[in-house]
C-alpha cells in the first residue's frame, strides 16, 4: 500500500497553497463553486500523470445546471472549503484500509490525503486554508483498486492576488 507520510504531505500542502487573508470571501452567489468528478467502471479514466484517478471536470451551478469545468479561470483563485466523498472499494493493494487524495491535476501535487477503509465509505470534510491558483484542475485519486466513485470539492472564486 502506498503511503504518505505527514511530513511530506505538510510540505507538499506548504508548496501547493497559500493561506486565505481574513478579507477574502465571494462576492456574490456567482463565486460559488461546486465541483463534480466520478465514474462508474472497474477503473477510473486516469487524470494528468495520475492511472489511478479521474477528474473533477464539471461544475454545478446555482441553477442545478452542470458545465464542463477545466480548471481555475485567469485571474481567479479558488478557495476550497470542503470536500465530500463516496467510493466503492476492494480495499488497499493488501485489502486492508487503502489512501485516497486530491491532487493538482497536472503536477500530481496532494492537497488532500484521508483513509479509507475496504467497502463503501462515505465522508464529509470541512477544510479551510486551500488557496487554488489560476489554471489548476483537479483530480481525486486512490492507490488501491475501487469500483465506484462520486466526489463533490466546494469554494469559492475570488480575484487572484499577487
Amino acid at each position: 500500500m502506498q503511503r504518505i507520510g505527514t511530513f511530506g504531505f505538510a510540505i507538499a500542502l506548504f508548496l501547493a497553497t497559500s493561506s486565505v487573508p481574513a478579507d477574502v470571501a465571494p462576492r456574490d452567489s456567482s463565486d460559488l463553486v461546486t465541483l463534480q468528478g466520478g465514474f462508474i467502471s472497474s477503473q477510473p479514466p486516469g487524470c494528468g500523470s495520475l492511472p489511478n484517478a479521474f477528474s473533477l471536470n464539471r461544475r454545478i451551478l446555482a441553477d442545478g445546471s452542470r458545465v464542463e469545468f477545466n480548471g481555475v479561470p485567469a485571474n481567479q483563485s479558488l478557495v476550497i472549503t470542503g470536500i465530500n466523498w463516496t467510493i466503492g472499494s476492494t480495499g488497499g493493494l493488501d485489502g486492508g484500509p487503502d489512501t485516497v487524495a486530491l491532487h493538482f491535476e497536472y503536477t500530481g501535487v496532494v492537497i488532500y490525503v484521508d483513509v479509507a477503509e475496504p467497502g463503501r465509505v462515505a465522508k464529509s470534510v470541512p477544510l479551510s486554508g486551500l488557496v487554488i491558483s489560476a489554471g489548476q484542475g483537479l483530480c481525486f485519486g486512490k492507490s488501491g483498486p475501487w469500483t465506484s466513485a462520486l466526489v463533490y470539492v466546494r469554494g469559492y472564486f475570488v480575484p487572484q492576488r499577487p
